[in-house]
């Protein structure tokens, strides 16, 4: 079976950044000069073990990292340290348009400018908590429960018909920069 990304990152213009189980992290050309910087860094960074990168999140020119075992980088004016640290350790995060977020940390759930049906459903839907949340264009989204319930709006037509036809979805990463998509399933596929 093939080995399938921990962590995806989806941009505009065919730009990503894969981050695999074994820590190894791959990307693309065209990402914003500062976040290829931080990952240039890490990568060219001979003699020192640097700690895999747990999840990892990129629109225009914001993006936040966070890495296994806690801590995190991030450019994103509308995070702040007191948000990522009150987290803690962070499993689920997505930068959507216009400075929108979602944040999922062992101790609590952080958004801002998420889409008003997404919140609506966050705040009400008390059987199962959130798993997984996937911010992209115009107001699409992906939200997933931990009873395996998931909702969606505005994805591409595409994405749309799998996501009706597949049962067991583990994630889905959305571009928040155009309709670029990555499904991941419970089977490996």
């Amino acid at each position: 079976m093939a080995v399938l990304p921990k962590y995806v990152a989806l941009g505009g213009q065919e730009t990503f950044v894969l981050s695999w189980p074994d820590g190894d992290v791959s990307w693309s050309g065209g990402l914003d000069t500062k976040l290829y910087g931080l990952l240039n860094g890490r990568y060219n960074n001979s003699g020192q073990t640097n700690r895999g990168i747990s999840c990892i999140s990129f629109a225009g020119n914001r993006y936040a990292v966070c890495y296994e075992g806690g801590g995190w980088q991030f450019v994103c004016d509308n995070l702040s340290t007191e948000v990522m640290t009150n987290a803690g350790t962070i499993s689920c995060l997505s930068l959507g348009p216009e400075g929108s977020y979602f944040l999922m940390g062992e101790q609590s759930l952080h958004w801002s400018g998420i889409p008003k049906r997404a919140e609506q459903l966050i705040k009400t839907r008390k059987c199962a908590a959130v798993e997984w949340m996937a911010l992209g264009t115009d107001g699409s989204y992906f939200l997933l429960f931990g009873d395996g319930a998931y909702y969606w709006d505005g994805l591409h037509p595409t994405l749309s018909e799998l996501i009706q036809q597949e049962t067991g979805i583990h994630r889905v990463f959305l571009s928040a920069e155009d309709e670029s998509y990555f499904l991941q399933l419970n089977d490996g596929r």
